[in-house]
């Protein structure tokens, strides 16, 4: 799933340290999601999304688009 994100992260030129200050994550923590140390959640998924909305298709599955239809996960 984030195969793809990277894929237009990279063609952006767009670092980790940029994507964690769009999130408001650490650096560290938005790297080990890019190299897969850490599992996406939902808080993340919607997070990522926000910043990046024209990403949104990208970063969900078929089986997890319900997840971040609800602002309620902030």
């Amino acid at each position: 799933m984030l195969e793809e994100f990277k894929v237009y992260l990279k063609g952006r030129g767009l670092t980790a340290e940029d994507v964690a200050r769009a999130t408001g994550y650490s650096e560290r923590y938005i790297v080990n999601l890019l190299n897969g140390s850490d599992p996406i959640n939902d808080r993340a998924r919607f997070r990522l999304m926000r910043a990046f909305p024209d990403c949104q298709d990208m970063l969900l599955s078929d089986n997890n688009k319900e997840c971040c239809q609800s602002s309620s996960v902030v």
